[in-house]
């Protein structure tokens, strides 16, 4: 008996170092591998910097077509008669390639809209 835990014990002392080798290790990230992650990160925040400043602009954009068109349509709300509802849209008719200001976001003109709650077929 006395043989069998000697044995293991020296199986024990010579297996534990193998293992030891094999655990994975906390080693710190080098200067340089330091270097390029800072590198990379700073690339990334500029990438998006820029990009954030150009869908702000976009979005003043918007807001200033979004504005010219509710102008129009309380105009065009308040028109009691064919000269006021002209006056909303003064280059509407004067025979502007494409229809002049007369178009919606996908081309088509107002005049081939169909009125509100129908459908055009």
């Amino acid at each position: 008996m006395k043989k069998l835990i000697l044995a293991s014990a020296l199986m024990l002392v010579m297996v534990a170092p193998a293992f030891a080798e094999d655990a994975p290790k906390d080693k710190a990230p080098s200067e340089l591998q330091q270097l390029e992650f800072k590198n990379h990160k700073d690339e990334m925040m500029s990438m998006f910097a820029h990009r954030i400043s150009e869908m702000q602009a976009h979005m003043a954009e918007m807001q200033t077509h979004i504005s010219e068109m509710q102008q129009k349509q309380t105009c065009v709300q308040a028109a009691a008669d064919q000269e006021a509802l002209h006056a909303c849209m003064p280059k509407m008719g004067e025979g502007h390639e494409g229809g002049g200001e007369h178009h919606d976001m996908q081309g088509q003109g107002m005049h081939d809209m169909p009125p509100p709650g129908q459908e055009k077929k």
